[in-house]
């Protein structure tokens, strides 16, 4: 990358994240560590033209405390975005973000009943709606957990008011689902939002392998768990066992228990671990030129289900400092699996 479209990176990070939120973040890692907050901000620029990495990600990943070789480490948006340009079919690119499509193609692995809104009728709307207590309704488009809405049964008071509410629209698509009930052990960490697992998985030589997996976690009032959304999350090892802090990037603190269920997070295991990464392995290969994606999987008390799938999985989440093996990212394990270095 040529330094003019560094600098145009780290002006337009600057303004959209903004220079106040930057020096908060420099601040918080002065009081953590006592290095000069100039100095700080000064190394958080430096790392925004070197290595292509916010402040945001900066202070998550303990980059005050790194060597340059362990910041080389380090997958950063550009890597991400040539992954997904080496490895997904682009004309294939509606199949997992735009939610209608996504219902459709992947309709086996969703474990409720989902659809897309202006499909139905608006009498099938009204029996759809009767059926269950509560229902998710999302923009088809959507993502970071936005424009999600919980409708509970008994706050409808007129189905069609809302059925032509979702359908007004040609260009603005929504679908609509049967919640999910998720596995009572699952609840036990927060019963708020259903707790999804961000699962990773790449498509080489015609097989898919699992790379990693994140679980999310719901807190306060917001239905839903993402991190952009005031959620918390952490790494899950292999086995399925939660052993470090969960995250709040809102805050920008770990959390060792759930600050509304008090539950432990350290020790946790998700059940049907395995399962969800059969789940996943299997979804992987329903469409092979969509090699790499992230998929949010939910365990309910029959099995893990599709929540839904992301051309871009995410990846910041994997390379917090808590979970970093050996102070190091990803980078390297991905380009094992390749064979080969990932362009910048």
């Amino acid at each position: 990358m040529n330094p003019i479209s560094k600098v145009k990176i780290f002006i337009n990070r600057a303004a959209s994240g903004s220079l106040k939120r930057m020096h908060n973040f420099a601040k918080g890692i002065h009081e953590r560590t006592g290095k000069p907050t100039a100095l700080i901000l000064a190394d958080m620029a430096n790392c925004i033209l070197r290595y292509g990495i916010g402040y945001q990600e900066y202070a998550n990943y303990g980059f005050e405390s790194k060597s340059s070789a362990q910041r080389k480490t380090f997958m950063t948006m550009n890597h991400s975005v040539a992954l997904n340009r080496m490895l997904n079919d682009e004309s294939l690119v509606s199949a997992v973000d735009d939610k209608a499509e996504f219902i459709h193609r992947f309709r086996n692995f969703l474990g409720r009943e989902c659809h897309v809104v202006d499909e139905m009728s608006d009498e099938y709307f009204r029996t759809f709606l009767s059926k269950y207590d509560a229902v998710f309704v999302k923009a088809a488009n959507s993502f970071g957990g936005l424009e999600v809405r919980k409708i509970k049964r008994d706050e409808i008071e007129d189905p069609y008011a809302l059925y032509k509410e979702l359908t007004a629209d040609p260009k603005k698509r929504y679908v609509i689902e049967e919640a999910i009930h998720q596995h009572p052990k699952m609840n036990e960490l927060f019963p708020g939002s259903v707790n999804t697992m961000r699962m990773v998985t790449i498509v080489k030589d015609g097989k898919p392998k699992f790379i990693y997996a994140i679980l999310r976690m719901g807190k306060g009032e917001k239905p839903v768990d993402n991190a952009t959304s005031g959620g918390i999350y952490t790494r899950v090892d292999t086995d399925g066992v939660l052993r470090w802090p969960a995250y709040s990037e809102k805050e920008g603190i770990f959390y060792d228990t759930h600050p509304d269920t008090g539950t432990k997070i350290q020790g946790f295991t998700v059940p049907m671990f395995k399962e969800a990464v059969e789940l996943v392995l299997n979804a992987a290969m329903v469409e092979p030129k969509l090699g790499y994606i992230g998929w949010d999987v939910a365990i309910t008390e029959n099995g893990p289900v599709l929540v839904e799938g992301n051309m871009l999985p995410g990846y910041d989440m994997i390379q917090n400092s808590a979970w970093c093996k050996d102070g190091n990212g990803i980078l390297p394990e991905f380009e094992k699996e390749f064979g080969m270095k990932i362009p910048h």
